[in-house]
């Protein structure tokens, strides 16, 4: 294996692991192979800690983001499965709904009464539940009681 000097443009400019000079590629497979960093490091004539860097880097790239998993929600799901704002979900967790289910139910009884739950809140709720399928045509605020 050959010297390099390390460039300041080429540190980790890349953002892509097919992008990555060949030099740090072969040096990230030699970690993966059990080499030490020193040992690396003296073959290429570059400190230990710039390989770390480097390997570090590379893993990074390499690592595939863990796949976004789309179930279905239910009226036993968790409200955070709705995806609201904080704002929208804290009021509703103050108050005490858990599951999609306890906010249905509430709607279709007597209505949301929620301090500071007002018509903004209201519409992102009935927006969330309409586009996850759990009601069937859109809520209007007179339809039902809130904030």
């Amino acid at each position: 294996m050959g010297k390099f000097t390390l460039q300041p443009t080429e540190k980790k400019s890349y953002t892509r692991l097919e992008d990555a000079p060949q030099q740090y590629k072969a040096m990230y497979e030699r970690h993966l192979q059990g080499e030490t960093y020193v040992s690396i490091a003296k073959s290429y004539g570059v400190t230990p800690t710039t390989v770390r860097s480097h390997c570090i880097h590379l893993a990074r790239l390499a690592a595939e983001p863990p796949p976004k998993i789309d179930l279905p929600i239910t009226e036993a799901s968790p409200i955070e499965a709705l995806e609201l704002n904080p704002r929208c979900y804290n009021a509703l967790r103050r108050v005490g709904y858990d599951t999609v289910g306890e906010i249905l139910a509430q709607l279709n009884g007597t209505g949301l009464n929620i301090r500071n739950f007002g018509d903004k809140a209201f519409a992102e709720l009935v927006a969330a539940l309409t586009d996850k399928g759990l009601v069937k045509k859109p809520m209007h605020n007179s339809e039902v009681s809130h904030g």
